[in-house]
């Protein structure tokens, strides 16, 4: 589709822009589902594809889909802040992972960090990688794990990391074991 946008493999947006129902306010958004399984952020429905499906969305919000499967970083929008910019330091980073249906299901991202002001991450290893993985046995056990490598200058010395778990009424909330501060599902 001409009006949907690819955010590298796992997550896409379809903005709608179409005029909606005068009555209902509902505009009707005909999308693109790539190949795989994907999940309606808004909804929670899951969508197969190929296919082109029509999505009824209100024009206050952009319809989301994200592949099941993966695991995509965030971090929480600042209050008062309508977005939030690569060069903020955050002090605060969630893992959204979206496994499969039922089952086993595995998935992991990595994340970039340096200090968002110079280049100093050109001529040297003045960087963070946070690499984060899960795993889900198919008794729904689920692990998960963290490894940082590198440095920056003005590295924040602590931060809090959240695991978000969507989708997981398979997952038994004291079959859930991480290492990191905070898990919610």
């Amino acid at each position: 589709s001409m009006s949907q946008f690819m955010f590298g493999d796992d997550m896409f947006v379809a903005p709608v822009v179409a005029p909606a129902d005068e009555t209902t306010g509902i505009a009707a958004k005909t999308v693109w589902i790539p190949p795989g399984k994907w999940i309606n952020v808004n909804t929670g429905a899951v969508l197969g594809g190929p296919a082109d499906v029509t999505v009824p969305t209100s024009l206050a919000e952009t319809p989301r889909f994200v592949k099941m499967g993966s695991v995509i970083p965030s971090k929480p929008l600042q209050t008062g802040a309508q977005f939030a910019t690569a060069n903020d330091p955050f002090s605060e980073l969630i893992f959204n992972v979206y496994p499969s249906a039922s089952g086993a299901s595995a998935g992991s991202t990595q994340v970039y960090e340096d200090d968002g002001q110079t280049n100093a991450y050109y001529n040297s290893e003045d960087y963070v990688k946070l690499a984060f993985k899960y795993d889900i046995s198919d008794e729904g056990v689920m692990t998960s794990s963290m490894d940082a490598t590198g440095a920056y200058d003005g590295m924040p010395s602590d931060r809090k990391i959240m695991i978000k778990v969507h989708n997981c009424p398979f997952i038994a909330s004291d079959n859930v074991r991480y290492d990191a501060n905070d898990l919610s599902c």
